[in-house]
């Protein structure tokens, strides 16, 4: 392919002739490059400065010549024009309203955007989208008797940042259409303001927009054939959940589907209008500039309605688990040939050496366990010697071990106890207690010289004891424990014996 550059930014290509380097005419030029390209059956592409279209409305940037230098390039057998479009980016075909026309695209939208829409005289915000244009050319297909070829661009949109808005939420009912919208932040840069105006001190107007979408906003106007839109795709991971379909173009409601030739929504990756079909969660995704923006979406169970209907579920949803792969079985040795001999039989392997029996380990003598020493018994406390100046008053036995303090615990901490101080009286009554036995039931006995000695030996207890023995120093440091022993009652020297 063969790309030829003219000069006509001076207003037509005879007036930008004089800035050449060598100054010379670019016509003949022109015609001589075209004759070689398709003498050599080589395609070729011209770009130049001004519009070649004399109609386009409004008029930017358009060549006086323009009119003939489109007819030239048609007789030469150019495929394709491409010129500078301030601020928008349109296509045409030239010459205007010729029997043969070969397309023209024009493009600038990498600079500033133009605020105003659906104006007549300067460039209008619906064709400003940000993007550079990108030219293919099908080579393959050139007609050798024009050596033209097929000619397309495709809008490449600038952004910096890129999201999926969900108009409708995220969260759908089934059959129920709902409207996405993608929104691409064009790079930050500076912007033309209008004059300022004095009622609210806002600039009129107040610049363009920073934002690309995707899609771009309807086309009403006449010039909209021209609109060159920045490609973008949506998408839907799982399209028998939910899908893109195509808007109905002879409807304003965006939120209508077309309906084909089936009776069915048809899909379409360049609408943002999402079907959903059946229950379910679905992830979809906008894509634009290089960059992709993916949200989950949500269809709740309903019954199926129009428009968008439903679709019948992936297959794949219902597929069983495959079964675990069975190896082959072992393929047969191949028979021998006829007349060959047959091939040695390996002895077979001597028997194993008879091993000898284990030698049984020794008995060992069972040790018995070691017994723990018996406790030791503690210490038997000494009684006292007996006053026999005094009356011989029984004393009382010692009190158990157990008495005075608590038992030692398991921890074997000995835990000392503080016995609180008591005070105690010697009453002489405890002088006059006696025991009394049954006659019947013991041995015959004499009792009576026996009770009338204690009741003598009691009459003189009580009256060789001072008076001030009855109370003894509230301030002796050892507290007087009395202790009580029970008889066994299974013992039969106790057993007939009871105390009153």
């Amino acid at each position: 392919m063969r790309v030829i550059v003219i000069d006509n930014s001076a207003g037509s290509l005879a007036a930008s002739d004089p800035h050449q380097n060598p100054p010379e005419p670019q016509r003949p030029w022109l015609i001589a490059q075209l004759a070689a390209a398709r003498d050599a059956g080589v395609v070729s592409v011209v770009v130049g400065s001004r519009d070649l279209n004399t109609r386009t409305t409004p008029a930017l940037n358009v060549a006086s010549d323009g009119d003939e230098i489109a007819r030239l390039l048609v007789e030469g057998g150019a495929s394709a024009y491409f010129f500078d479009r301030p601020e928008e980016n349109r296509t045409s075909s030239i010459p205007a309203g010729a029997q043969q026309q070969i397309p023209a695209f024009g493009t600038g939208t990498l600079g500033y955007r133009s605020p105003l829409s659906n104006t007549t005289d300067a460039p209008d915000a619906l064709f400003g989208d940000s993007g550079f244009l990108l030219a293919q050319v099908a080579v393959r297909d050139r007609d050798p008797v024009t050596n033209r070829a097929p000619v397309g661009v495709r809008l490449i949109p600038v952004v910096d940042d890129l999201a999926l808005q969900a108009i409708d939420g995220t969260l759908l009912r089934r059959s129920r259409p709902a409207l996405f919208q993608g929104l691409g932040r064009r790079p930050v840069a500076g912007d033309r303001w209008g004059d300022v105006s004095g009622a609210d001190g806002n600039p009129n107007p107040p610049g363009g927009d920073p934002y690309t979408a995707f899609p771009p906003a309807p086309c009403t106007g006449p010039g909209c054939a021209t609109r060159i839109v920045p490609e973008y795709q949506f998408a839907s991971s799982d399209r028998d959940i939910a899908d893109f379909v195509r808007q109905d173009p002879a409807s304003t409601n965006l939120r209508k589907p077309f309906i084909g030739a089936d009776d069915r929504v048809v899909t379409d990756a360049s609408s943002a209008l999402l079907c959903p079909f059946n229950p379910g969660t679905a992830t979809v995704t906008v894509g634009a500039g290089g960059l992709a923006f993916t949200q989950q979406v949500r269809v709740l169970a309903g019954s199926v309605q129009r428009p968008c209907g439903t679709r019948p579920l992936d297959p794949t949803r219902f597929t069983a688990p495959a079964a675990p792969a069975v190896a082959p079985p072992a393929a047969a040795p191949a028979p021998a040939p006829a007349g060959a001999a047959p091939p040695p039989v390996a002895p077979p392997p001597p028997p194993p050496a008879p091993s000898a029996p284990p030698t049984p380990a020794p008995a060992v003598k069972a040790v018995p366990p070691v017994q723990p020493l018996p406790p030791a018994a503690p210490p038997t406390e000494v009684p006292p010697a007996r006053d026999l100046t005094r009356a011989q008053v029984p004393a009382p036995p010692p009190p158990p071990a157990g008495g005075f303090g608590r038992p030692i615990p398991p921890g074997g901490a000995v835990i000392r106890v503080l016995e609180e101080k008591r005070e105690e009286e010697l009453a002489p009554e405890s002088s006059q207690a006696f025991a009394a036995y049954d006659v019947d039931e013991g041995p015959s006995v004499p009792y009576g010289p026996f009770v009338f000695g204690i009741v003598l030996l009691a009459a003189f207890a009580g009256a060789s004891v001072r008076p001030g023995l009855r109370r003894r120093n509230r301030r002796a440091e050892h507290a007087v424990a009395v202790a009580r022993v029970e008889p066994d009652p299974l013992d039969p020297r106790t057993r007939h014996r009871r105390t009153r």
